[in-house]
């Protein structure tokens, strides 16, 4: 190797060096590398001073999630009902139904018996003293034969009502409120209601000829509407409250199933005692 090309080499060396390292201090274009310069500084957290209040940064604050986004506004829709709990009980009711009315129907049957299942959801008020409630169940009543003195035209013969079977799903709504306590309250607790609604259904009609002794079974889907007035008493029992009580009840039933008769239309009055829970 001469004398110029050792002066060469060492002259270019350092060279070298300088560009290499304004490579790394400048960005290439169109790099996703961008230099320590050019990123965002992270926002810094302020201490307030003595007397003033901390604020929260902006949730426009750059490489920050919106706190619409991360649901850190629970009241961003504004209150839902009335702000009250909603809970939900499960009940059963049974005892005696009273038929009465002008029809053949309802004079050819005795006093029977009913029984009901459902459940029911309780809107309550803030306070927790009076709720509207929802009530959606099944019932079945029975009434046996009364006088055979009333009598149809069937089959060409005349014939008398042995049974009547009556089932239903039933829609109602309704209100309640505390005449002791409220839903939370310790002990004991008494609660007056009202409520009212429509029965959809099958009525089966069980009959027997005068002459021949033949038995005849009918049926037909019916309607009904009804109002109830009911009282209970309430039971705190851990997780769960029970409830027993009693329910006055009037209801109108139409059909026209009797053949030949313009309707047979039935009214009836329900006394029921009820037994339920409440979660």
């Amino acid at each position: 190797m001469n004398a110029k090309a050792a002066k060469l080499m060492a002259l270019g060396v350092p060279l070298l060096c300088l560009a290499t390292a304004r490579a790394q201090d400048v960005p290439l274009q169109g790099s996703a590398y961008p230099s320590p310069a050019m990123q965002p500084s992270a926002p810094s957290s302020t201490i307030a001073a003595p007397g003033e209040q901390n604020v929260a940064p902006s949730d426009t604050t750059p490489g920050r999630l919106s706190d619409w986004i991360t649901y850190t506004r629970p009241d961003c829709c504004g209150p839902v009902g009335g702000n009250g709990p909603i809970t939900y009980d499960l009940y059963l009711r049974t005892g005696p139904v009273l038929p009465f009315g002008s029809s053949l129907l309802a004079r050819s049957v005795e006093p029977g018996w009913e029984v009901d299942g459902g459940g029911r959801s309780l809107f309550y008020n803030t306070a927790g003293d009076a709720a509207w409630l929802v009530d959606i169940g099944v019932s079945y009543m029975y009434n046996h034969s009364g006088s055979q003195d009333l009598t149809f035209q069937f089959s060409g013969e005349p014939t008398h009502v042995a049974t009547l079977h009556r089932t239903w799903v039933n829609v109602g709504l309704g209100y309640e409120w505390y005449l002791q306590g409220c839903r939370t309250s310790p002990g004991l607790r008494w609660k007056l209601g009202v409520d009212a609604g429509g029965r959809w259904g099958m009525i089966r009609l069980d009959t027997f000829g005068d002459v021949t002794g033949q038995y005849f079974r009918l049926s037909d889907t019916i309607g009904a509407a009804y109002i109830g007035l009911h009282t209970d008493l309430e039971i705190p029992c851990g997780c769960c409250t029970f409830e027993v009580g009693f329910r006055a009840e009037y209801d109108y039933t139409w059909s026209d199933i009797l053949p030949g008769q313009p309707q047979s239309d039935v009214q009836d009055e329900n006394l029921l005692l009820t037994a339920g829970v409440r979660f």
